[in-house]
Formats: structure tokens, C-alpha cells, sequence
């Protein structure tokens, strides 16, 4: 995959996981810089070179205006959204609780909002 992606910009959520590591790698291989994020910051790779790595919570959106000005600030441009973070509490219907279906909400809903919202304009 190396080169398909020269020079341009992502922003990752939830980069310290499985699948948002995996896409972080895929895009850095194919030549694109990168600002990984995520809840837990000390499980995303060593920053350096193509790779700027922050903690972010994405349903805050002053952590949404910091990503969107540390890719704008470092790498000039955002081309590419990747929303990957995601809340998931697995649990019987029964035994969810209100706070469960409020992350859940916080995260996977209204994360993806501000997400949007915050790096459309610098797109």
C-alpha cells in the first residue's frame, strides 16, 4: 500500500483498539500522516515523523478542537475522518443501566456529531 495516500491527513478515534490501531498502521503503510486518538493515550504507539498521537474523549468537543488544530497545526490539512471510537458495554437489556445507554449515547451518537462537525470546516 505504500505511497496511495502520500501526504494526506487522517485523524483516527479510538486508535488504542484493535481496529483503530490496524487502520492507523494501513494508513500510515500507504504514506498518510496521522493523528491517532483515543480515552487511553498510553496505549497508542510512539508518536514521531507521519504520527502525532493525543488523548481524546469524543464526546468532548474542546478534545475535537484540539485534534482538529494539532492535524491542521502539524500537517497543514485534514483529507480523512476516521470516527472508529466506540462505546460498548455489553450487557443483558435488563441489566443496562442509564449511565451505560448515556456513554453509549455520548460516544457513539453525539461523538460522531461534533467529530463531523469539527473537521468538515478544515477539510
Amino acid at each position: 500500500m505504500s505511497g496511495e495516500l502520500d501526504g494526506r491527513v487522517a485523524i483516527v478515534t479510538g486508535a488504542a483498539g484493535g481496529m483503530g490501531g490496524a487502520i492507523t498502521q494501513a494508513y500510515l503503510a500507504a504514506g498518510c500522516r496521522v493523528v491517532a486518538t483515543d480515552l487511553k493515550p498510553h496505549q497508542l504507539p510512539e508518536a514521531g515523523g507521519a504520527l502525532s498521537c493525543l488523548a481524546h474523549d469524543a464526546s468532548s468537543e474542546s478534545d475535537w478542537r484540539s485534534a482538529v488544530a494539532e492535524a491542521v497545526g502539524r500537517f497543514g490539512r485534514i483529507d480523512i475522518l476516521v470516527n472508529n471510537a466506540a462505546y460498548f458495554e455489553p450487557a443483558p437489556f435488563i441489566d443496562t443501566s442509564a449511565d451505560d445507554m448515556d456513554a453509549h449515547y455520548r460516544v457513539n451518537q453525539r461523538g460522531v456529531l461534533i467529530g463531523m462537525q469539527s473537521v468538515l470546516p478544515a477539510m
